[in-house]
């Protein structure tokens, strides 16, 4: 895949490089810009990170995609709000932020090696604020 203009970068580590254009996401093997399609979005994905212990890559948006790099298998997880941002917790864990502004925004924690996706609280700092580029969580 040539790389053009539109491709937005979500992640990228010495060997890959994940992003979008527009709604559709994908994955870039860098030696060999040999291309996996990781799945398609409604609105662009809001952000994409690849763990390298586990090979797997994680994109959220409208959903969480989980999706394992070397097999190309991938599920996708539904959740009540779009989500924002995520976070590292330890080795086989990360939290997810829902739409802080959100009236159901909330925490939720991903685990990769279960796939087991479960709300830890409801997250209602910024709700009613005025809107600000870092999210404090």
């Amino acid at each position: 895949m040539k790389i053009e203009k539109n491709f937005k970068i979500l992640f990228q580590t010495s060997d890959f490089l994940l992003g979008n254009i527009y709604e559709n996401v994908f994955l870039i093997k860098t030696q060999s810009n040999e291309e996996f399609y990781i799945g398609n979005f409604y609105g662009e994905p809001s952000f994409g990170i690849i763990d390298e212990v586990y090979k797997k890559c994680i994109v959220g948006g409208e959903k969480i995609i989980n999706y394992y790099i070397f097999s190309t298998i991938k599920s996708e997880f539904e959740i009540d709000n779009f989500a924002y941002d995520i976070k590292y917790i330890n080795e086989a864990e990360y939290e997810i932020l829902t739409d802080p502004w959100n009236e159901k925004s909330a925490i939720w924690r991903f685990h990769l090696v279960s796939e087991t996706l479960f709300k830890v609280s409801n997250f209602t700092k910024y709700q009613d604020k005025e809107y600000v580029e870092r999210i404090k969580w």
